[in-house]
């Protein structure tokens, strides 16, 4: 009994460690990519099409607001739920809580708009790469540390193009999100869910889903 529980304590401290130390390096290699891409390569926060029309059209095409109360909000997702305005509508609730926080005492938390919708897409990014870290915990188990298997996962968390969508005001980051959610997970309320939100942020999410799904997920 007690060799199983200092087993188990073991097995925790290194999983941990590994949570632990891969999450603050993903920290550092964000922030350090985006001022490589914005600082150094000079690519503008505006590069492509997509942020231009999202920055044009928050204030215009959402459904979702702090304005609102919580049965308006549910009713406009239900109303507009093939509209693909959803991330639309995240983008406007941010920047009605950035105007707030901007208003108040708390100098420390103020900061622009744009920088605040790349905030909340990193943070996406990073719980993304937990729930990596956990599953490849779960699979890997006693060989978490080989060589071979760590490389292929620090690959996965730290893909450059995956990470230069996040740095980004695009939703492609939190799409992916959704993907990694349903996948690692692998539960019948994480499929659900992942299928809700993903399809009011792109038609064709539930196609990202046929591409990739197994029996695993309903087990």
């Amino acid at each position: 009994m007690i060799s199983k529980i200092k087993f188990l304590i073991e097995k925790i401290n290194k999983n941990f460690l590994l949570l632990f130390f891969l999450s603050i390096i993903g920290i550092f290699y964000v922030f350090l990519f985006l001022y490589l891409e914005r600082k150094i390569l000079n690519i503008s926060n505006t590069y492509h099409p997509d942020s231009v029309y999202y920055l044009n059209r928050y204030s215009v095409s959402y459904f979702l607001s702090i304005d609102y109360s919580i049965f308006e909000n549910l009713k406009n997702f239900y109303d507009y739920f093939f509209n693909n305005l959803l991330y639309l509508s995240i983008i406007k609730i941010i920047s009605e809580v950035t105007i707030i926080v901007n208003e108040s005492n708390f100098d420390f938390l103020k900061d622009t708009f744009y920088r605040n919708v790349v905030k909340f897409n990193i943070f996406f990014y990073l719980l993304g790469n937990i729930f990596i870290i956990k599953l490849y915990t779960n699979i890997f188990k006693e060989k978490i540390f080989d060589r071979k298997n760590l490389l292929l996962l620090i690959i996965i968390l730290f893909l450059p193009y995956k990470t230069h969508l996040t740095i980004s005001i695009l939703k492609d980051g939190l799409v992916l999100f959704l993907l990694i959610f349903a996948f690692t997970y692998k539960k019948i309320f994480s499929l659900i869910l992942s299928i809700i939100l993903g399809t009011s942020f792109r038609w064709g999410f539930f196609l990202y889903l046929i591409l990739f799904i197994n029996k695993k997920i309903f087990s």
